[in-house]
C-alpha cells in the first residue's frame, strides 16, 4: 500500500506541475467508487469480515486510481520531454 501511495503522489505531482488537474479529480472519483462498490460486494456478496473486505477494497481502489492516472501522466511526460530544455523535466521550478 505505501508503494501505491508513493506512485499516486508522484503521478499527481507530475500532473499538477504540467497544469493538468482534471485527471486527478477523475482518479479520485474512480478510487472512491471502487472502494465503496467493492466493499459492498465483498461484505454483502462474498460475506467477508470487515477488515478483510476493507483491505481488499482499499488496495483495489488505489490500483484503479493509479491506472486511471497513467495515460495522463504518460502524456504529461511526453509534453515535458518535447518542450524547451529550460522547462523540460517534471517538478521544475517555475517563476
Amino acid at each position: 500500500m505505501p508503494a501505491l501511495a508513493a506512485l499516486q503522489s508522484l503521478q499527481r505531482a507530475l500532473l499538477i506541475d504540467n497544469r493538468r488537474t482534471r485527471p486527478i479529480t477523475g482518479a479520485t472519483l474512480v478510487e472512491l467508487l471502487g472502494v465503496f462498490g467493492l466493499l459492498a460486494l465483498t461484505v454483502r456478496g462474498l460475506d467477508l469480515t470487515g477488515a478483510t473486505a476493507a483491505a481488499i477494497s482499499l488496495i483495489a481502489g488505489r490500483i484503479a486510481g493509479n491506472l486511471y492516472l497513467m495515460p495522463a501522466c504518460l502524456t504529461a511526460c511526453k509534453t515535458a520531454a518535447s518542450s524547451s530544455p529550460a522547462s523540460a523535466g517534471s517538478l521544475s521550478r517555475r517563476s
